[in-house]
């Protein structure tokens, strides 16, 4: 997904079920209601599913100046692999694309993060 950054918010939040999905190049899908999304500015969020297919929303173009990746952990040690990958990523956009990163660590007891820039 991308952002513009400048203290906006990033949020962790359940689905109305009025939010749309538009594949790349295919019709919009609806979201089920309760469903868990994230969203950045945006009222309509963004499932952690559409995230993993190629859509419109989440797409990132030359143009993109700002972007929010999602690394998602299940299972034992969830949140301590989540970070170390997270960690991970961050260490290479910055070595190999010149990226200036933010971090942070969305849960439900934390679902809020504002950008600094």
């Amino acid at each position: 997904m991308t952002c513009s950054g400048g203290g906006e918010i990033l949020e962790l939040r359940f689905a109305d079920g009025d939010e749309q999905f538009t594949p790349l190049m295919i019709r919009r899908e609806p979201s089920s209601r309760g469903e868990y999304l994230h969203g950045c500015g945006d009222p309509r969020g963004h499932l952690p599913a559409w995230n993993w297919r190629n859509g419109f929303q989440t797409r990132i173009t030359e143009e993109t100046q700002a972007m929010v990746m999602n690394i998602d952990g299940l299972g034992e040690d969830s949140q301590k692999r989540a970070i170390a990958v997270r960690d991970r990523v961050a260490r290479m956009l910055e070595k190999y694309c010149n990226a200036e990163v933010e971090t942070a660590l969305l849960m439900p007891s934390e679902p809020f993060f504002r950008f600094s820039g």
